[in-house]
């Protein structure tokens, strides 16, 4: 699909809406930007969207690959989160430097009327929130005052975010849509280690789960849901087969208080 030489290619969309064709971004024309491409999957014929003029590092497009709001790092190392004004950009929040590496987009729903967003200024971690496209009305939807938000877990059929992650001394999940406790409370229940959605079907029937713990190698699952919670797993395969049954060494997390008495 990018069979071109000294280029870095990195998928900015896909829709299921559009599933012949991906949004791609290329630098094969300026090595320091990628340009966005619409590319068909079937023939690999590319047509371009936008030329990368303005410098932009990031794109998020909606599920009809309109592109909606972008991204474009300063001098003074912030990022200027950007919106789209008819065929051009025009800034929609600044972001200063401290928090350049824990502000910005995290999706959009696929109607295209709220949009995520990580934010941590003037806050001591970053929070989710989503955002009124429309009218600009933001309401928080998950914080954790120990650390970061991590992951998202969206709906595939709205892009409703379901449920946000967060590492303090392990990956947790934290649930804000009650459809999917049950199905989240099953998978945890294979074992003490960390389980993460890698995908969900478009009806939402089939989800493959990863499960990785210390003392074992990567596993892999299908989940089927029966829409009750009582969904069943089914082992796949291992992602090392090698270190099957091999004596690994277990791991568990550990809470130091420092100097300061933090």
């Amino acid at each position: 699909l990018t069979p071109y030489e000294k280029t870095t290619a990195l998928v900015v969309g896909v829709s299921d809406r559009h599933p012949d064709t991906v949004l791609v971004g290329m630098n094969d024309r300026d090595p320091q930007w990628h340009d966005l491409y619409r590319v068909d999957l079937a023939s690999g014929e590319r047509s371009l969207v936008e030329r990368n003029t303005q410098q932009i590092g990031e794109y998020l497009a909606d599920a009809d690959y309109a592109l909606r709001y972008a991204s474009r790092s300063r001098p003074d190392g912030g990022v200027d989160l950007l919106g789209r004004a008819g065929e051009g950009w025009e800034k929609y929040e600044e972001v200063p430097f401290e928090d350049g590496m824990t502000t910005g987009f995290a999706g959009l729903s696929k109607d295209g009327g709220t949009l995520y967003m990580r934010d941590s200024r003037q806050r001591n971690t970053n929070g989710l929130f989503a955002i009124d496209t429309a009218t600009g009305q933001r309401s928080l939807l998950h914080e954790d005052p120990r650390v970061d938000i991590g992951g998202v877990l969206a709906d595939p059929r709205t892009g409703k975010v379901q449920a946000v992650s967060a590492n303090y001394l392990r990956e947790q999940w934290s649930v804000l849509d009650d459809a999917i406790r049950a199905d989240l409370e099953r998978i945890e229940a294979i074992g003490p280690g960390e389980a993460s959605i890698n995908t969900r079907s478009l009806d939402d029937r089939t989800w493959i789960v990863a499960y990785s713990a210390a003392e074992s190698p990567v596993e892999y699952y299908r989940y089927d849901r029966d829409g009750q919670g009582g969904g069943t797993l089914t082992r796949l395969f291992s992602g090392r087969p090698a270190l099957e049954g091999k004596p690994l060494v277990p791991m568990w997390p550990l809470e130091l208080k420092s100097r300061d008495g933090l």
